[in-house]
């Protein structure tokens, strides 16, 4: 996936502490972040998903409650642990926080869906609230990009399988699908759920916010 104007994308990966559904892509957007001097990071207990993908984060924050104990005995590279005892934030949010601080502009996120439901429906509200500030990229079965207003390219192939699903209501335009829109009202659950992919997609939301979901949407940056 790509804007339409300059991005130089300088991305994390964030794990939650939810079992990770993805692990193919969730290993790829890490390989991702690497080559591109990024950073992984994990929000307290989400180490314990990161170690068992055998990926060392670069920092753990949170207020420590949900770590493994005791600590595993890493031989090489060790993570930095940065504490925050704020009772007033979740681990995520605090994680979110130091990511947009430092200037990265793009969070790969995997977990989001894994936990409680309660815990999941945070997750994607915090996902939604920081995406007008970074793009932020869901990652487990599939993956989901969240979009506010612009104009987005999706490097799908003829064929492929894509959901647009509006936050409330979203003025759209849809190019590349079998079902394209032209300044239409999406209005959520809408009728954007099952869509199938011409080839490339673009996406122009005018007004309001949408959710973009692909089996691999996640790992189409450049």
């Amino acid at each position: 996936m790509s804007a339409s104007q300059d991005y130089e994308i300088r991305p994390c990966l964030i794990f939650l502490n939810a079992k990770v559904e993805d692990k193919k892509n969730v290993v790829a957007a890490a390989k991702f972040c690497r080559a591109r001097k990024g950073a992984v990071l994990c929000a307290d207990g989400g180490l314990k998903q990161a170690l068992k993908l055998k990926i060392i984060p670069d920092l753990v924050i949170g207020d420590m409650d949900s770590l493994p104990r005791p600590l595993p005995q890493l031989r090489f590279k060790k993570p930095v642990f940065v504490c925050d005892f704020d009772e007033n934030s979740s681990d995520f949010e605090k994680t979110l926080f130091w990511a947009l601080e430092r200037g990265f502009n793009t969070a790969f996120v995997c977990g989001v869906l894994g936990g409680e439901l309660d815990h999941a429906l945070v997750n994607i509200a915090m996902m939604e609230r920081f995406g007008l500030k970074m793009r932020m990229v869901m990652l487990g079965r599939g993956g989901g990009v969240f979009l506010p207003e612009g104009l987005y390219e999706f490097a799908l192939n003829k064929g492929e399988r894509f959901s647009l699903l509006a936050l409330e209501q979203a003025t759209v335009s849809l190019h590349g699908a079998r079902y394209g829109l032209k300044e239409e009202i999406l209005s959520s659950p809408g009728r954007g759920l099952g869509n199938t992919a011409e080839g490339p997609v673009s996406v122009r939301v005018r007004q309001g916010k949408v959710w973009f979901f692909s089996d691999r949407v996640g790992l189409g940056l450049k």
